[in-house]
Formats: structure tokens, C-alpha cells, sequence
């Protein structure tokens, strides 16, 4: 059975996606907190908003309950969905904390999708007490992100970055009361022509798969 028309519309698919992936993504608080959430052991889900003392500009700050567990800073729907141009690039952040005591290891960056969690761990804290600490985190196998407790595949990593419904951004770095800050958040993406050839190649081969009759 042949379908009309088929390999017109997935090449106007395929342009469409490539345009929709390249850009720069972004929460820099310039005027206001940009609907990104607080999640965890915080006082409220949604951070305070201070408009001067960031990084540049303005910044988002939340606060530990000290109840027990972590808590981050949740992405905005800007930062979600196919986010498939962002792989191979860099999630860039810039953190301040309110302390330097009884510091200890969580999950820095958690991405979820498609059923996967994966985890990324930190080798630094943002020190020294006072100043913004900048951040820089690969969106691709190199980075050491873990699937459970295996280095996650660039399999893993593209398909969550394929549909990409949280983004959290660790907030807390003490055991014991403290504030966290948040600002300069940032994902470059970009076109991925190998990805859109390889997948254009297999809808041609589909193609003339049902150009036989059924």
C-alpha cells in the first residue's frame, strides 16, 4: 500500500524540526523569576525574586526547611519538551550559597524524560562564601551523567533529551539551614544534520517498503 505524498511531507517535517532546534534558551531574572519552581525541602515552591545583586542583574532565591532531603531550583517549560538540539552542548548556570559549613554530596543537575531519570554529580560546591560560582555541564555521554547507577549512553541521553519534562538545578548545599541562589541560566541547541539524515534515510526506506502491496 502506498502512501501519497509521503516523502514531500517528512522533508518538510525535517526542515521544520532543524529550525525549531537551533537557538539559545535561557533565565538571566531581569525583571522577574521567569516561572521557574522550587521542588524539595524548601519553604515554598516558588523561589523569592531579588531584582539587583545577581551575577548580572537580578537572581532567585529559595530557602531550606531543614525537614530532611534536597532541595532545587525546577526548570520552566521553556527549558522542556525536544530538546534534542541541546545534546553535545552545555547547561551553564551560575550558583551562590549562604554558608560554608557541614557541606555534602547530592545530585547536582537531574534531567527526566521518556521514563529515564538521569543524574548528574558535581566535583565543586559554589565557593568561596559570597560569590557567584559559574557553571558548566555537557548535555552528552562525556560528562559522566548516570542512569541508576550506570554511566548513562548517548542512547539514554538523546531520548531524554527527546522529551524532556524536568530540569532541576540542586539549590542546597548544606546540612542545616541556608538560602540558595540562582541565576544566568542558559542551553545553546543547534541542528543536528546527522540525526535528520539518518532519519530521513530510514523514512525513504519505509517508503519503499510499502510501495509493495499488502
Amino acid at each position: 500500500m502506498k502512501i501519497p505524498h509521503l516523502k514531500f511531507i517528512s522533508i518538510l517535517l525535517l526542515s521544520m524540526a532543524g529550525n525549531v532546534y537551533a537557538g539559545l534558551i535561557s533565565s538571566n531574572f531581569d525583571t522577574n523569576a521567569e516561572d521557574w519552581l522550587v521542588s524539595g525541602d524548601s519553604t515554598s515552591g516558588v523561589p523569592t525574586y531579588i531584582n539587583s545583586g545577581g551575577n548580572l542583574g537580578g537572581y532567585i532565591e529559595a530557602e531550606d526547611t531543614v525537614a530532611g532531603g534536597v532541595w532545587y531550583f525546577d526548570a520552566p517549560v521553556k527549558f522542556l519538551g525536544n530538546m534534542t538540539g541541546a545534546y553535545n552542548q552545555a547547561l551553564q548556570y551560575d550558583l551562590k550559597q549562604t554558608g560554608i559549613g557541614d557541606q555534602f554530596t547530592a545530585r547536582d543537575v537531574i534531567l527526566n524524560g521518556a521514563g529515564i531519570e538521569l543524574k548528574y554529580y558535581g566535583s565543586s560546591h559554589p565557593l568561596p562564601l559570597g560569590s557567584w560560582v559559574s557553571y558548566s555541564v555537557l548535555l552528552d555521554e562525556s560528562a559522566g551523567w548516570l542512569n541508576g547507577a550506570a554511566a548513562a549512553s548517548q542512547a539514554d541521553i538523546l531520548t531524554v533529551l527527546g522529551s524532556l519534562d524536568r530540569l532541576r538545578i540542586r539549590g542546597e548545599f548544606i546540612t542545616g539551614s541556608d538560602t540558595g541562589r540562582l541565576d544566568s541560566v542558559s542551553i545553546s541547541t543547534v541542528p543536528i544534520p546527522g540525526a535528520v539524515w539518518l532519519f530521513g534515510s530510514a523514512l525513504v526506506g519505509f517508503m519503499g517498503f510499502s510501495g509493495k502491496k499488502s
